[in-house]
């Protein structure tokens, strides 16, 4: 069994995706909600068609952070399995595909064994972006946000963009294909795509 370096996520959040076009009141996309809005953008992922099961690693939060439980929940309510890996903690590949959470002392908090084909990661704004963006990169895995500024940068596949009346995607095509990742034409249309 060749175990690949640990990668430690600092001030990181690992989540599913979200709706290209979402109605509200003009604010931004609430935590309970990104869930709906992430579930129906993953549906445009070919590589998540055929995925019966979706895992989401919400990385790097502090504990005590309710906007972090209100996060999980919204993924939790449309049936995309959350795990908190908090700012201690690390995600690491094993097997090949195999996604397990460390803790900081190196034991194993949840050893499930998620393979890389039906998790994504969630990226929370402020996050120190290196080991994640790394670990996607490396392992395929599509990365998300609930911060427009990084998929601008670079950072992250997906994110949503607040705007009056709901919210609209982001869509970084440069690291969607370093990710290995692709989304149909009918999301990339109705999306603001970054080049």
């Amino acid at each position: 069994m060749k175990t690949q370096p640990v990668l430690w996520l600092t001030m990181a959040i690992l989540v599913g995706l979200g709706t290209p076009s979402l109605q509200g009141d003009g604010g931004s996309v609430s935590e309970s909600s990104q869930g709906t809005v992430f579930k129906k953008v993953l549906a445009y992922d070919r590589t998540f068609q055929r995925a019966r099961e979706l895992h989401v690693f919400i990385v790097g939060a502090t504990k005590g952070e309710a906007e972090v439980d209100e996060l999980a929940k919204g993924f939790r309510e449309v049936g995309i399995r959350p795990t908190i890996v908090w700012e201690s903690e690390s995600i690491e590949l094993r097997s090949g595909d195999k996604i397990v959470v460390v803790s900081g002392q190196g034991g194993i908090h949840s050893d499930e064994g998620w393979t890389l084909k039906n998790s994504v990661v969630y990226f929370l704004p402020g996050i120190e972006v290196t080991g994640p963006k790394k670990f996607c990169t490396d392992a395929s895995v599509l990365s998300i946000s609930g911060t427009p500024s990084l998929s601008e940068a670079g950072h992250v596949s997906v994110s949503t963009d607040p705007e009056a009346g709901g919210s609209r995607i982001v869509v970084n095509l440069r690291r969607m294909k370093e990710e290995k990742h692709e989304l149909s034409s009918e999301l990339l249309r109705i999306s603001r795509v970054v080049r």
